[in-house]
């Protein structure tokens, strides 16, 4: 099974395998650091995650509806962000490649295993 990035409006979706074979899908969105932030400028991918568990069947739809609570919430528990900002970088770099940003801060946690993920989505 190939990873996949899914995307619907404004949010980006991935799904992807640890490296102990738990499946877990992320949704992400470009944002400004402070959401209620007027600057048009974003500064982070702000990132929410499903995790499957041990006896789970996993589900796509479930997943993803699970990731957007949890990035959209304002509570930490399973959320987090990647941050954009790069001094070498001009002020908005990567607009012309979100999907390709998004994939590439996704993809870090496919190198973590269950425990790596639940302790940086803090699930």
């Amino acid at each position: 099974m190939t990873d996949q990035i899914i995307g619907g409006a404004d949010i980006l979706y991935y799904h992807g395998k640890t490296n102990d074979g738990y499946r877990y899908t992320i949704a992400g969105r470009f944002q400004p650091l402070m959401e209620n932030d007027t600057d048009t400028n974003s500064d982070v991918i702000m990132l929410g995650i499903s995790l499957c568990g041990e006896k789970d069947q996993f589900c796509k739809r479930f997943g993803r509806i699970r990731a957007t609570g949890r990035m959209k919430s304002k509570s930490t528990l399973g959320r987090t962000y990647f941050s954009l900002y790069e001094e070498t970088k001009p002020l908005n770099w990567f607009a012309e490649e979100k999907g390709k940003v998004f994939v590439a801060a996704a993809q870090l946690n496919n190198a973590l295993n269950r425990i790596g993920i639940m302790r940086k989505f803090n699930l």
